[in-house]
C-alpha cells in the first residue's frame, strides 16, 4: 500500500476549488490512496469556507490548516507538519491534474528507484491573453523526457518521499518566504546528499495564467528574481573565483541578450521578449552579487 499525502498552499485563489475537483477525479491503480492537505496562507483564512463547502461535495479526505506566519516557504512547512504518508505530493492552487496524476508519478518513482519525481505543467492562456505572449509560450515550462537524472526543481508538480527529509536542519527555508525559490534550494540541499531526483512527462498538471500576469512588467520581474535566486542558491557562498567567473558571464550574457532582444524586436514583441527575460535573469544575478534588495513576487 503506498499513501500518498498531497500538499496543497493557497493564497486568495478561487482557481483552489478546481484543483481540489481535479484531485477527486483521480483514477488511483491498486494499492495507492492519498489525502490532501490544504495551508491557507492568508492569515485571515479566507480559503476556510470554500475548503468546508467543496469538501462536503468531494469523496476525498481534505485536512484545512491556517497559516500563523505569512510567507510561501513557511505554508509550505507546514503542510508537510500536517502531513501523514511516507510519499508528499506537492500540487499549486492554479492547477488542475489529469486523472492519472498521482498514479504516474508513484510509478515513475518505483520504476526509477528515485525518491522525488518531477512531473509536467502545461500552460494555458485565458481569453484576453496577448498574441506575443502566447505565440512564443513564456510561460511554457519544460520537462526532460522521463527518467532523466536532475539535480532540483520546482515544487509545482513533485513527489518527495519523506525520509528523503530526515536530517535536514529544515525542509523550506523561511528567508525565501516572500521572493521564491525556498523549493530549489531544499531540492539542490537533497540532490548534494545523494537524493534520486528524475522527471516523469506522464505526470500532467495544467496551469492556467492569471490575467494579472500577462504583461511585460510581471514577465520582467519575474526573471530578475530568478536570476537573485540562482545566485544566492548556488554562489553565494562559492569560492571567489567562482563568484567572478558567474558574474563575467552574466554580465557578457546580459549584453548580448539585450541586443539580441533589440535585433528581434521588429519582427514581434514576444521573440524580443525572450531576449529580455534572458538579459533579466542575468541581471537578477549581478543585483544579488551587488547585495540589492530582492524582487518580492510573493509579499501579499
Amino acid at each position: 500500500m503506498t499513501h500518498v499525502s498531497v500538499c496543497l498552499c493557497t493564497f486568495r485563489r478561487a482557481s483552489l476549488v478546481n484543483t481540489l475537483v481535479g484531485l477527486a477525479a483521480q483514477k488511483l491503480q491498486a494499492g495507492i490512496t492519498f489525502d490532501v492537505v490544504v495551508v491557507d496562507s492568508d492569515l485571515q483564512g479566507s480559503a476556510q469556507s470554500v475548503v468546508e463547502r467543496t469538501q462536503s461535495t468531494l469523496p476525498i479526505s481534505i485536512r484545512y490548516v491556517r497559516a500563523d506566519v505569512a510567507g510561501v516557504a513557511a505554508a509550505r512547512n507546514l503542510a508537510v507538519a500536517n502531513a501523514v504518508g511516507p510519499w508528499l505530493a506537492f500540487l499549486d492552487d492554479d492547477e488542475v491534474p489529469a486523472t492519472n496524476w498521482l498514479s504516474a508519478l508513484v510509478t515513475c518513482a518505483e520504476c526509477h528507484q528515485a525518491q522525488v519525481v518531477f512531473g509536467t505543467v502545461e500552460t494555458r492562456y485565458p481569453d484576453g491573453c496577448p498574441a506575443w505572449i502566447r505565440d512564443v509560450d513564456l510561460f511554457g515550462k519544460y520537462t526532460a523526457p522521463t527518467g532523466t537524472r536532475v539535480q532540483h526543481g520546482p515544487t509545482c508538480n513533485t513527489l518527495l518521499w519523506r525520509h528523503a527529509l530526515d536530517g535536514q536542519p529544515h525542509v523550506f527555508d523561511l528567508s525565501y518566504g516572500t521572493t521564491g525559490g525556498e523549493d530549489t534550494e531544499l531540492f539542490k540541499r537533497l540532490s548534494a546528499q545523494g537524493v534520486v531526483m528524475v522527471t516523469c512527462r506522464e505526470a500532467v498538471v495544467s496551469e492556467t495564467i492569471e490575467s494579472h500576469r500577462l504583461n511585460r512588467h510581471f514577465l520582467m520581474r519575474k526573471a530578475v528574481r530568478v536570476g537573485e535566486t540562482y545566485f544566492r542558491i548556488f554562489f553565494a557562498e562559492a569560492p571567489l573565483f567562482a563568484r567572478a567567473s558567474l558574474l563575467a558571464r552574466a554580465s557578457a550574457q546580459c549584453l548580448l541578450a539585450s541586443l539580441m532582444a533589440l535585433i528581434l524586436l521588429p519582427f514581434g514583441l514576444g521573440h524580443s521578449m525572450v531576449y529580455q527575460i534572458k538579459a533579466a535573469a542575468n541581471l537578477g544575478k549581478l543585483r544579488a552579487a551587488l547585495g540589492q534588495s530582492a524582487v518580492e513576487l510573493y509579499k501579499g
